[in-house]
């Protein structure tokens, strides 16, 4: 309680205890109206002693005095804190309005879009603005399912041991998920792409082998895929591989006509080749964000950013709520533009999505779920769609076997606005790690 009230009650009971005599007394032990010494025929009237301080001494007026005042505290300290009965104490409960003030802190509600019984999801990128859906990578059955982000349905697109239309070789287990243009991309164990694109919303589409005659010697460890869009008109993009056995992210560019990426367009897009065993994410928007052993790390034209690198959240630099340093696995954005918008990063060990400018990496939130539920324990791949007008943007990620959702809006309200997809606001890719995509092309192509 605060110290205002405190010494009201004090003084209160000070007073109390004024009242009740400092000299033996004798009192009658019953005082009800109508008692008379008739009543009390020939035996005298018992008597008791009462001293200072002795909890007898108290009247039955005194006693009632002192419950309400017990009982107005403890309403008073519930008050203070939103909700009847509380301690007006301050807690290090996340939901503790000083500190979460201090923190930028949003507490979320999570809500599942499908849930896939006790399959593995390893990923996850939304579909084309036309699709209205989202991929998952399932891991246990070796299969991208297409998710209706509206209904939940669920229908498989991408199979481990099936065929494409145009026949040839079968479709290894899945591993990474990206997308380019209209298109979703499947990586598999075989390094084979393949290249999934919906005819339309009810989950009908064509899967087909894209030509890479080179992806043999990517080795069986390809940690993330990406693409750049250098077409919009003819959906045309440049793929992006990162090959930590060639210690470079591989660039290929697409053939004229869009039905390959010939071995002669490849070439190190890093100037000096580095380990890239630890990266766990990729994202393009005319620079590439490598996300490498718990960092963001920004390249242009091959080589680091100087200057540039995301701030540390203000509670773990003052160690409040999470003093851990954060640690980012996934990495998503709302805005596709160079430099534009706000990108968005799942730090495990503190259990919180940070959003912070692409500009100049300056904190503008934190987002985390509420302490009773374990969401955002093991991320494995997100999206972020944009809010339209005022409304907020929505988070889509997949935990477990769940697709799930939240909003950003204040304390997770969901938009005033439509928050299905009107974009496609680089969806994440994921699988053993994701990379995050955008779909229109900024104003420079990575070189």
């Amino acid at each position: 309680m605060n110290d205002e009230f405190d010494l009201r009650l004090r003084n209160e009971l000070r007073a109390l205890a004024d009242a009740v005599p400092t000299s033996p007394t004798v009192r009658p032990i019953a005082t009800a109206a109508g008692y008379s010494a008739a009543h009390a025929g020939s035996q005298p009237l018992e008597r008791v002693r009462i001293r200072r301080g002795s909890p007898i001494g108290l009247s039955a007026a005194a006693l009632a005095l002192i419950v309400a005042i017990i009982a107005g505290a403890a309403l008073f300290g519930g008050l203070l804190n939103g909700r009847p009965g509380a301690s007006a104490m301050p807690t290090a409960s996340p939901g503790n309005s000083t500190s979460t003030a201090l923190a930028g802190l949003t507490t979320i509600q999570p809500e599942v879009v499908a849930s896939l019984g006790t399959d593995d999801l390893i990923g996850a990128v939304l579909g084309p603005p036309t699709d209205g859906a989202a991929y998952v990578l399932d891991k246990t059955v070796g299969t991208v399912y297409r998710i209706s982000l509206d209904t939940g349905a669920k229908l498989p697109v991408v199979e481990v041991g099936h065929a494409p239309i145009n026949g040839g070789s079968i479709v290894g287990n899945p591993r990474l998920l990206a997308t380019g243009g209209s298109d979703v991309l499947v990586l598999d164990d075989f390094n084979s792409l393949w290249r999934w694109r919906p005819a339309d919303k009810t989950g009908r589409g064509s899967l087909i082998k894209v030509n890479i005659p080179d992806n043999t010697s990517w080795g069986n460890g390809a940690r993330a895929i990406g693409t750049f869009v250098v077409n919009p008109v003819l959906g045309q993009y440049n793929v992006y591989v990162v090959v930590p056995s060639a210690n470079q992210i591989l660039k290929y560019q697409t053939a004229l006509d869009g039905s390959s990426y010939p071995k002669e367009t490849r070439a190190n897009y890093l100037s000096v080749g580095q380990d890239l065993n630890s990266v766990d994410d990729m994202y393009i928007d005319g620079k590439i964000y490598l996300v490498d052993g718990g960092n963001i790390v920004q390249y242009e034209l091959g080589q680091a950013g100087h200057g540039w690198s995301v701030d540390v959240p203000a509670d773990t630099k003052d160690g409040l709520l999470r003093p851990l340093a954060p640690k980012y696995t996934r990495l998503t954005a709302d805005n596709s533009a160079q430099g534009q918008g706000t990108f968005y990063a799942y730090d495990g060990p503190s259990r919180r999505v940070v959003a912070f400018k692409k500009s100049d990496g300056t904190i503008v939130g934190q987002y985390i779920v509420p302490p009773t539920m374990n969401w955002f324990s093991a991320l494995t791949g997100m999206s972020v769609v944009p809010g339209v007008g005022t409304a907020s943007p929505t988070l889509y990620w997949t935990e477990g076997s769940n697709l799930m959702r939240a909003y950003f809006g204040p304390q997770g309200q969901a938009p005033t606005a439509s928050s299905s997809p009107s974009v496609n606001p680089s969806s994440s890719q994921s699988g053993p790690i994701k990379s995050n995509v955008p779909t229109a092309g900024p104003s420079a192509t990575p070189k």
